[in-house]
């Protein structure tokens, strides 16, 4: 085919005929233009096809993520609420004549509040993985955005679990470590058993009467109202929202 081409470009030239050589010039240089577009077509559809495919991974993935992230986030909910509803009990029960209460059934309400830290978490490791890969990129821009805002909105739902309401929990043990006895709040426990105080004046209910008490105890439930409905409730919302954006997009690519 080559040898053909070059005897009639050869034959042109011997007969003069200018004109069909440039035309055929201009043929031949148009055809491997062509060439080289056709092939760089190929070559872009390729890479296309293979950040698609990837996508459609790391979808998979993110989506098995946020799900176990949104299980998480209504677990804490839950405690967290109970935390708000034992303690809300407890400032009911404070105050100079709450005499009526026993020490068990103050144990009861107060180790609701304080023994479980309020610790929302979370998985993060596809997240991580597409930030470091730098194949955040091959996400439409709704998505990407949601990949990379979630350190931002933990670390503010971290503020308000580490710094605003961890506190009063710490200062609410500080206390009770001072002024109650750890003895008979161990015992409370089923799982423990180191048998009766010998102090017997020594009693966690007494804090009731305590102002102290009484301002963490309001500092705790504060921090604990709060940290659900202006932290927890919208970073579910924004989950949920996730999921929802990664479904509808994997419907199109699938």
């Amino acid at each position: 085919m080559i040898t053909f081409i070059r005897k009639l470009k050869n034959t042109l030239l011997m007969e003069g005929q200018f004109v069909k050589y440039m035309l055929y010039g201009f043929g031949e240089v148009l055809l491997v233009a062509i060439g080289i577009l056709l092939a760089f077509s190929v070559d872009n559809w390729n890479e296309n096809r293979k950040d698609r495919e990837q996508e459609i991974e790391y979808l998979v993935s993110l989506k098995d993520e946020f799900s176990f992230n949104l299980s998480a986030l209504n677990s804490a909910i839950t405690l967290n609420e109970m935390h708000e509803k034992e303690s809300f009990a407890l400032i009911q029960l404070a105050g100079p004549n709450s005499e009526d209460l026993s020490e068990q059934e103050f144990l009861s309400i107060f180790r609701a509040v304080i023994l479980a830290e309020m610790k929302y978490r979370p998985r993060d490791g596809v997240i991580s993985e597409i930030l470091n890969s730098g194949k955040l990129e091959i996400f439409d821009q709704k998505i990407r955005t949601k990949i990379s805002s979630w350190e931002g909105e933990l670390a503010r739902v971290r503020f308000q679990e580490d710094i605003e309401h961890a506190r009063y929990r710490e200062q609410l043990l500080d206390l009770y470590s001072e002024q109650g006895n750890f003895r008979e709040f161990t015992n409370s426990l089923s799982s423990f058993n180191l048998q009766s105080s010998k102090f017997e004046n020594v009693l966690g209910r007494n804090l009731l009467q305590s102002v102290k008490f009484e301002n963490l105890l309001v500092g705790f439930y504060n921090t604990s109202f709060y940290l659900t409905r202006m932290y927890y409730n919208p970073l579910k919302d924004s989950i949920e929202e996730s999921l929802s954006l990664i479904d509808q997009r994997l419907a199109t690519l699938q």
